[in-house]
């Protein structure tokens, strides 16, 4: 195979199944991968935002997925679409599934930029002179570029969306009697959006965030930097971080300073179905996950009062 920076790989065997095992990579990287399906850049064609869903097990057919499968497979198409669109990567989409004999089944997410329909008229007639003319045409510096950066967005947005769906969060009066581990403090001071510098233990960092708080950079920092970037923080976060010891999946932050009397409970899961049919436990008071209680970075913009106000709403 040809890669879309002209670069050969070799593969023995099924394409999807070698992706799937890793036994080949792309420049760019994998832009989002769990138990059932992969999403990359097309392995071969170098159309900024032209995205591949390729399931892991091998399969030639649609319809050898399962309906759990299937909507998976649907759910993440979406959510795709959703973050290409919502990014002004392009507005409109050809969702290609392609079947073929003796093949690895696999979901094209087409952008139908402008140049194509001037190229060719009807794009799904003629997507091989739309990818012939990319392969010959686009392999370009500016385009490489393009297509890191939007594999990153994709996976950026997507492993938030997954941290949020697959965890959910609930608020405890009292933690005293629960059978918890040795805390971590960590002191979290946010400089702006999307940079803050926290203390963990002895070690002093500097972290950089994407739109979504995502961690997209995190450096040791010497404690000179570190009081620097202090003085100029507008929010503190000190917390106490603790596992449950009876059940790896729950971790409990205890607050301090302006923000204590927050206790949040945080239960991680592994797929939707746990989360979706978890039963909380009974010392577990209201759920915040959708509340500004929930995160640090939304906590961090409120003021005392409101922060109260917020609080009493899920303790009373």
């Amino acid at each position: 195979m040809i890669n879309y920076q002209n670069q050969k790989v070799e593969v023995n065997g099924c394409l999807g199944c070698s992706y799937a095992n890793h036994e080949f990579s792309l420049p760019c990287g994998m832009a989002y991968e769990d138990e059932n399906l992969t999403l990359s850049q097309d392995w071969e064609v170098p159309i900024p935002g032209f995205l591949i869903i390729s399931p892991k097990k091998h399969i030639e057919t649609f319809m050898e997925m399962t309906k759990e499968e299937r909507i998976e497979i649907f759910e993440l198409v979406n959510e795709t679409m959703k973050i290409l669109r919502e990014n002004q990567i392009c507005e409109r989409f050809d969702v290609i599934f392609e079947e073929k004999s003796n093949r690895h089944f696999h979901i094209w997410i087409l952008p139908r930029y402008d140049w194509m329909q001037e190229l060719v008229g009807d794009i799904t007639d003629n997507l091989g002179k739309v990818f012939e003319h990319a392969k010959i045409n686009l392999k370009t510096k500016e385009n490489f570029q393009a297509i890191e950066e939007i594999t990153q967005l994709v996976k950026n947005k997507l492993v938030k969306e997954e941290k949020m769906r697959l965890t959910r969060r609930f608020i405890v009066k009292d933690i005293t009697q629960l059978p918890l581990s040795t805390p971590i403090r960590y002191e979290r001071y946010y400089i702006h959006d999307r940079l803050r510098n926290q203390k963990k233990g002895n070690i002093k960092e500097k972290e950089i965030l994407n739109e979504e708080n995502v961690i997209i950079k995190k450096e040791t920092i010497t404690d000179e930097e570190f009081q620097t970037l202090q003085a100029s923080a507008y929010a503190k976060i000190i917390r106490d971080s603790y596992l449950l010891l009876t059940d790896e999946n729950i971790s409990i932050k205890q607050y301090l300073d302006k923000y204590e009397g927050l206790n949040r409970v945080e239960v991680s899961f592994q797929t939707e179905k746990e989360m979706r049919d978890y039963h909380k436990k009974a010392w577990m008071g209201k759920e915040i996950t959708s509340s500004p209680l929930a995160f640090d970075k939304d906590l961090s913009k409120l003021t005392r009062e409101e922060f109260l106000t917020e609080l009493e709403k899920y303790l009373s």
